[in-house]
């Protein structure tokens, strides 16, 4: 029996791409690069996604990831401004980025009095904490599970001990996680020996090495299983 939800946030619960995109224009408007605000996201599209591979990999850390994206993207486009000054407007306009995935509050309004929820994150603690703050979503959750506090990265097993210290009465296997991404979720997640449910809103084609128990294209098509 199923007692405790495991969400991830970007692309999940929140619109990583909507929020990246306001994000991208409230820092190139204080930087002075709103000419280049357009070619700076689909740069950023290009990149970051890469980058966080390489996180999950072990191959980088997000430190590395905040010095090297905008530079990157800089390079690309041929834009001229301060990769690092950018970040840091960048991440304060991240941070109030609060647009939900369709179905993600109604979801979390059904599961709420039925399941322990938790929030399983590889972003920065203190961001997604402000995040789902404004996306009155936060007191749905018994807690926040963050790569950042844990010192692992969700694929890696622990980041799941972390998430079931706080979990003590539950097993893995009374747990589901749900999330968008095959390999820091899916994948992580049953190895563990959690249920899992992938979230897959584009139709991405499975892998054959990869079996999620569940594939929903609607956060909706969850409580027809939970």
């Amino acid at each position: 029996m199923i007692k405790a939800v495991l969400f991830d946030v970007d692309d999940t619960l929140l619109d990583f791409d909507a929020c990246a995109a306001k994000a991208v224009q409230y820092a190139a408007a204080k930087t002075g690069l709103e000419q280049d605000a357009d070619a700076i996201y689909r740069g950023f599209c290009e990149y970051n996604p890469v980058l966080w591979r390489r996180i999950e990999n072990g191959e980088i850390t997000r430190q590395e990831l905040r010095r090297t994206r905008w530079r990157l993207v800089f390079s690309a486009i041929g834009a001229e401004g301060d990769p690092l000054l950018f970040e840091r407007w960048f991440a304060r306009g991240l941070a109030r980025g609060a647009d939900a995935m369709t179905g993600a509050h109604e979801l979390l309004a059904y599961l709420a009095p039925r399941y322990r929820l938790l929030i399983a994150s590889n972003a920065p603690r203190a961001q997604q904490y402000s995040r789902l703050t404004h996306a009155g979503m936060l007191d749905l959750f018994t807690a926040v599970v963050t790569s950042e506090e844990v010192g692992a990265h969700k694929p890696d097993p622990a980041f799941f001990d972390a998430c079931f210290a706080r979990l003590p009465d539950v097993l893995p296997g009374e747990a589901m996680m749900i999330g968008d991404s095959l390999s820091a979720d899916i994948a992580g997640a049953a190895a563990y020996g959690i249920h899992t449910c992938w979230y897959n809103p584009s139709g991405l084609p499975l892998p054959a090495d990869c079996h999620p128990e569940h594939i929903v294209d609607s956060l909706t098509a969850v409580r027809e299983f939970l």
